[in-house]
């Protein structure tokens, strides 16, 4: 009898960089690893709307061709050591009307090893918020950044693009 094996445990490293050039940005430079993230959430590559097509006696959906995002969810717990990631987001938010960047999440095996990569570009922060506080609870002091990526590609272990933007292979 073939022994089972468990999923492979995924973990996540999460970067962010500049990537706006036309408004004072570095445009790839500052890359800043963000470890005190908790939770991501809208890891995606996105949904493809439909449009119903008449044919003969019945209808029949297919693609429009547009790609929807969700937005990209980031949390983090506000502790001593973590005020750093707390002033960067409070200041992408200050500055949210001119900063655009670009988030790499890296996921990763048991050992850390990146087994793909999704970068979000075109990235505007649209909202940095504390969820609802419960004293006595462990989600105290958990803050959570909205964003809003224009688009995203996936690449493997090595850099190869897997999926490019606009979502086409």
């Amino acid at each position: 009898m073939a022994a089972r094996r468990n999923a492979i445990l995924v973990r996540y490293k999460v970067f962010i960089e500049d990537d706006d050039t036309a408004s004072g940005g570095s445009g790839g430079g500052g890359v800043i690893p963000v470890d005190d993230i908790i939770s991501v959430s809208g890891l995606t590559l996105g949904e493809e709307g439909t449009v119903t097509v008449p044919e003969w006696d019945r209808d029949t959906e297919i693609s429009n061709g547009k790609r929807k995002l969700a937005p990209l969810g980031l949390k983090y717990k506000l502790k001593g050591n973590n005020l750093p990631t707390f002033k960067f987001f409070t200041s992408w938010w200050e500055n949210r009307n001119s900063q655009i960047k670009k988030i790499r999440v890296e996921i990763c095996d048991r050992a850390w090893k990146v087994l793909y990569t999704l970068v979000f570009t075109g990235v505007e922060i649209s909202g940095h918020k504390m969820e609802d506080q419960d004293l006595g609870t462990p989600k105290l002091g958990i803050w959570e950044v909205t964003t809003r990526p224009y688009d995203v590609f996936m690449t493997d272990a090595d850099g190869n693009i897997i999926v490019s933007e606009g979502g086409i292979g």
